[in-house]
């Protein structure tokens, strides 16, 4: 987190975060000059859920989501009600937590994916931290599909990710071969 340096080109995770926004916010390290990367993520079986020291450090990470989803609950109600991510991330550095919760409480729509427009009310649920995040990761360690198709359907971009195939992540690659 907070590394912001061109020419990383690796990165690995020994475990799996919670959320697959988090783990899209982690690789999206890795590449940031345009040049290729690539990012490793490593599960203890098939699903990644089972292992009892996976299970600790998930425990450790919804402990750090509920204190996260806090913290966004509060700052939704400072957010403007349309701008562009970057503009918004300067002024409320936090703000990632914030819109992505907003999202899946169907009060904010993506008008593409670096503008957005909240719709209703900023009163965020509380929303139960393992239910909020888990099931989409897991989708993700499980697919058989292109892993991009998956990650655009997850983040509301259905209609583009219809068909789509990246040809880059193992998914793609081993089906080409």
């Amino acid at each position: 987190m907070g590394i912001d340096k061109p020419e990383v080109r690796w990165i690995a995770h020994y475990q799996p975060p919670l959320s697959l926004s988090a783990y899209v916010q982690e690789m999206g390290r890795a590449g940031r000059d345009g040049e290729a990367a690539q990012a490793l993520l490593l599960v203890s079986e098939p699903t990644g859920w089972l292992d009892p020291q996976d299970q600790q450090w998930r425990h450790h990470f919804q402990q750090q989501l509920r204190s996260h989803q806090q913290t966004a609950r509060r700052l939704a109600q400072q957010l403007p009600s349309q701008g562009h991510i970057q503009e918004v991330l300067r002024e409320f550095p936090q703000a990632e937590q914030a819109l992505a919760l907003l999202h899946q409480s169907g009060q904010l729509t993506w008008q593409d994916p670096f503008r957005y427009q909240i719709q209703a009310s900023r009163m965020l649920p509380l929303i139960n931290a393992p239910a909020l995040s888990t099931r989409p990761m897991q989708q993700y360690v499980a697919t058989r599909g292109c892993r991009w198709r998956l990650i655009l359907q997850k983040f509301g971009f259905a209609e583009q990710a219809a068909g789509f195939k990246c040809g880059h992540c193992d998914r793609c690659w081993l089906r080409s071969r």
